[in-house]
């Protein structure tokens, strides 16, 4: 059984692109445009790594990773179009993995 991997982007174009990828390295992908659905996905299906931005419409990703690190130790790797030091430093603090 392959590795269970949930895109949480909010870019469209940018899910797809990462998730075709994926697909073709025959990881089992799913996906979210918000923090409300990856949470749904989270409750109802084991995930092996996710890859959060940091940037959605409905949820700053850094809050989400803290709440995910409240129940969960399931691997965290941070994108984002944010540059700054202190974006990178708070995430990792929080728990995410990589950024």
């Amino acid at each position: 059984m392959s590795a269970h991997i949930l895109i949480v982007e909010d870019d469209e174009q940018v899910q797809q692109f990462v998730a075709l990828n994926l697909q073709n390295e025959g990881y089992r992908v799913s996906t979210a445009l918000t923090g409300e659905k990856m949470f749904d996905i989270l409750t109802t299906d084991t995930v092996d790594l996710i890859i959060l931005d940091l940037n959605l419409p409905d949820a700053d990703g850094l809050n989400l990773a803290e709440r995910i690190r409240q129940t969960s130790s399931v691997p965290i790797v941070v994108t984002s179009v944010r540059k700054r030091v202190d974006d990178r430093l708070k995430a990792l603090n929080l728990g995410a993995d990589d950024y």
